[in-house]
Order: structure tokens, then sequence, then C-alpha cells
């Protein structure tokens, strides 16, 4: 038995007929699943089709029936809708290091809201 076809099996029994798969290519990666015939031959076994093109997935919930859609394309995010975290950096610059200490989301919000 050729390698390739056992890969092909065990990834068919991972991924059962109803299955979604959501390719995100990582840097460097130049897999292209850009077709359901792309998608076949990379996986190696398969009746694959696009779904949900433009969409995102959302699990079923009270909230949310089976099909449902809603949700924007675009959305500009308010300072409220960003949860606190900070950044952090390291530059060297021929053996002169800089450091840039974190900045807080928190003291913006906090500095937005005396305006």
């Amino acid at each position: 038995m050729q390698v390739p076809n056992v890969i092909a099996q065990v990834l068919e029994r991972m991924m059962p007929v109803g299955s979604i798969v959501e390719w995100a290519p990582v840097d460097g990666d130049d897999t292209d699943l850009s077709t359901p015939a792309k998608v076949a031959a990379y996986y190696g076994f398969g009746t694959w089709e696009a779904y949900g093109s433009g969409q995102m997935l959302l699990g079923v919930s009270s909230s949310h029936a089976i099909g449902s859609t809603g949700g924007e394309e675009n959305v500009t995010l308010v300072l409220r809708q960003i949860p606190s975290h900070a950044h952090y950096e390291r530059l060297d610059f021929s053996g002169l290091a800089c450091e840039i200490w974190p900045h807080r989301l928190a003291q913006e919000r906090a500095a937005a809201k005396s305006l």
C-alpha cells in the first residue's frame, strides 16, 4: 500500500461526510484550496464544496438557530469594545537596545472617560 493512500484513508476517517474545513494559509504556505477540486487533490479523497462564502461559522444556541445568519462584513470597534491589553516591543539598532514599555489600553480608556 502506498503511503499517500494510507494518509488519505486516515484523514477520511477523521473528516467524515459533512465535515467543515476552515482554511487559512500560514506565512510561507502556498497551498491553494480555492476550489473543491483543489481541496480533493490536497486531501486525496472526497467530493468537496464551498460553504458559507463571506460568512463565519457560529455554533447553534438558544439565541442562534441552525442556519441563522447575522453580523457585519466590516465593523469599526470603539474603545469600550476592545479588551484591556498591552504591547511589548524590543528594538536593537547595532548594539543599542531600546525597550518600548507597554502601552495599556486601560489607561487610554480612563483618559477617554474623563473627556
